[in-house]
Order: structure tokens, then C-alpha cells, then sequence
């Protein structure tokens, strides 16, 4: 299974940035989801020099499995959407989230509707 989900990137934090002094040559970027959510996230080498604030991205969150018992998720920027693909992508989302703040659902880890669980003990 394979799960994206936009972000719409606030600042771009390259090796040579100015003001930085990094250990290696990634770069991360620092993402406004489209939950509301603020992540600082690594950016795919392959798009690293491309990327810049203002950018809708596409965030890799497939799970994997750390063990038995525990799933992580990619967080990765795999995309940088074109300007129109970009800005419907994310005001469909954001209309997506309105409607959910609106009926009450919250949402969970990676975007999962979050369900209360009752407690039987």
C-alpha cells in the first residue's frame, strides 16, 4: 500500500543554505500539511535543487514495518506538483479537512480517521 498526502513547503533547508553548516549534503524542507500539521521533513535528492518555498509537494507516508510490532512511515517529499495540479490538490484537501472539523471526526496518524475507543476494563 502506498499513502501520500500534500504539503505546502514553508522554507527549504539546503546544505550550502545561508546560515547553515550542515554534516552532509540533503536537504530538508519544512512542510505545511494539509492537516495542519508543521513536519520538517527530507527532501528526495532528485528534486533537492528544485524545490522552494511556495512548492505543493507530495509527502511519501508508506508504512513499513520496523519489527513485529511496529510500523513507521516513509516522510519523505518524493514531488513538487505544478502550479494548478498543486494549489487543487491542496484546496481540495483543506475542504476535505473543513468538512471534518465541521462533523466532529478527528483525524489520526497519517490521516486515518481517528476513532475513540471505550474502554471496558
Amino acid at each position: 500500500m502506498s499513502l501520500h498526502h500534500p504539503g505546502k513547503v514553508v522554507a527549504v533547508l539546503g546544505p550550502n543554505g545561508k546560515d547553515i553548516k550542515a554534516s552532509d549534503d540533503s536537504t530538508q524542507a519544512t512542510v505545511e500539511m494539509w492537516d495542519d500539521n508543521l513536519l520538517t521533513l527530507k527532501v528526495e535528492p532528485q528534486i533537492s535543487k528544485e524545490i522552494k518555498p511556495g512548492d505543493i509537494v507530495l509527502v511519501d507516508y508508506t508504512p513499513t514495518a520496523v519489527n513485529q510490532n511496529t510500523v513507521a512511515y516513509r516522510q519523505i517529499i518524493v514531488k513538487i506538483l505544478g502550479r494548478d495540479t498543486g494549489f487543487n490538490l491542496w484546496e481540495k484537501y483543506k475542504q476535505f479537512q473543513e468538512k471534518q472539523k465541521k462533523t466532529g471526526h478527528k483525524m489520526g496518524a497519517a490521516g486515518a480517521p481517528q476513532v475513540e475507543q471505550e474502554y471496558f476494563g
